[in-house]
């Protein structure tokens, strides 16, 4: 059967949404700078968004609070050291923070294990760097290892930049490993740390390619784990690399003036399947840690419906893709459940024998959003004028907004 054509979207189906209706005040005093020596003592405030109610509690007693046959879908990304203080070649200083790779390749982990050279988008700070310029990473406690870092192209703050490193056999990793720092959220206004290398991480990442933790997982430890499964709670990974779009703040006022940011993810047929047959039972709720593991759901199910429908090229398409408005672009039609949308996936995996699902999405989730594949969500506190304000608010559903405030 030929593609569909994707269905038009009009602008009467996006969201009229203001930001000023999605902000409170946020004094700098109320950011924690440092977490807590132990991981699981933070507050944990629970709200059932059906009743509105709130009850107070702390992290430890998750697993008490989750019932038993939860799945718990947690996102195994890893902060990499992205930025690297440089110096012009004037002598004025310069950083350079690692966005995405583009070559050899846009998959961070196959990057960081190559020889030089590399190029990666990047975010420069500093003044009067022009494409053309070479920057030279700052001396560490090594002379035996030198990193360049030549400007190809700027607009503003962002750029493309190729990295040329000796010896020239290293991997990048090791590389960032020397010479890079771990990049903090611009709101705790502080150097990083060598505690932050591990502190920065939750305890189960494994797969580098963020530039900012998925914080959520930050409270989580062993012993959480342990007892989760003790009660019957079953624990699942996807991937999303958390880009720097995470922290960029929405400067359009209605929000269909914003374009979101794109992200990677990856998910495994073994985890598709686990939720396919997981979902196939009644009353079996399925609990994402963090946004970033919820937004990688959610656009499995949207890929899912533009499988089932062969909206597009979604059936020719290498590998997954969404757009910011597919939700509401998709959702003019009767949309399929989520077995029905994640049995296209299975079957499209098949097909194309993809043990590993990837893509990017640039889903946008905002309020009067439907969620299809979750049903609770552990997540921090966010930051005013965020488009993480607007997925929360979405999750907990009508008058959702007054709970943070």
């Amino acid at each position: 059967m030929p593609p569909m054509p994707p269905l038009p979207l009009t602008p009467d189906d996006l969201p009229r949404i203001a930001l000023a209706d999605y902000t409170y005040h946020l004094p700098a005093e109320r950011i924690a700078l440092y977490p807590l020596p132990e991981r699981d003592k933070s507050k944990l405030l629970v709200v059932h968004a059906a009743s509105q109610s709130i009850s107070h509690h702390r992290f430890t007693d998750l697993p008490d609070l989750l019932p038993a046959g939860t799945l718990l879908v947690r996102n195994a990304t890893r902060v990499i050291a992205a930025r690297v203080m440089m110096r012009k070649s004037g002598g004025g200083k310069a950083e350079v923070l690692c966005i995405e790779p583009v070559l050899p390749s846009d998959n961070a982990a196959f990057v960081l294990g190559k020889p030089s050279p590399c190029i990666w988008k990047a975010v420069i700070g500093g003044r009067g760097v022009r494409a053309g310029d070479v920057l030279t990473a700052m001396p560490v406690q090594t002379d035996s290892q030198t990193v360049t870092a030549t400007v190809l192209e700027r607009n503003g703050m962002d750029a493309t930049v190729r990295f040329d490193w000796t010896p020239a056999t290293l991997p990048f990793a090791a590389v960032l490993g020397t010479f890079g720092h771990i990049p903090l959220p611009p709101y705790l206004k502080r150097a990083d740390e060598t505690a932050d290398k591990t502190r920065y991480q939750t305890v189960y990442a494994q797969h580098d390619g963020s530039v900012a933790a998925p914080t959520a997982g930050l409270h989580f430890t062993e012993n959480i784990f342990e007892r989760l499964k003790e009660k019957q709670v079953r624990i699942e990974e996807v991937t999303l690399h958390v880009g720097l779009g995470t922290f960029r703040p929405v400067e359009a006022n209605d929000l269909r003036a914003h374009l979101m940011h794109r992200e990677r993810i990856a998910v495994t047929r073994k985890t598709v399947d686990i939720l396919a047959a997981h979902l196939s039972k009644a009353s079996a709720p399925v609990v994402a840690v963090g946004t970033t593991s919820l937004r990688t759901l959610e656009s499995l199910y949207w890929f899912g419906v533009r499988l089932a429908r062969n909206d597009g090229a979604a059936r020719e398409d290498a590998e997954l893709n969404v757009q910011q408005w597919d939700s509401r672009r998709l959702a003019a039609a009767t949309l399929p459940s989520a077995s029905e949308s994640l049995a296209a996936v299975q079957a499209w995996m098949t097909e194309r024998r993809i043990n590993v699902l990837t893509g990017e999405t640039a889903l946008l989730i905002a309020p009067d959003d439907a969620f299809h594949l979750c049903t609770g969500l552990i997540t921090n506190f966010h930051q005013p004028y965020s488009t993480l304000i607007l997925l929360v608010a979405a999750f907990l559903g009508a008058g959702g907004r007054d709970l943070w405030r």
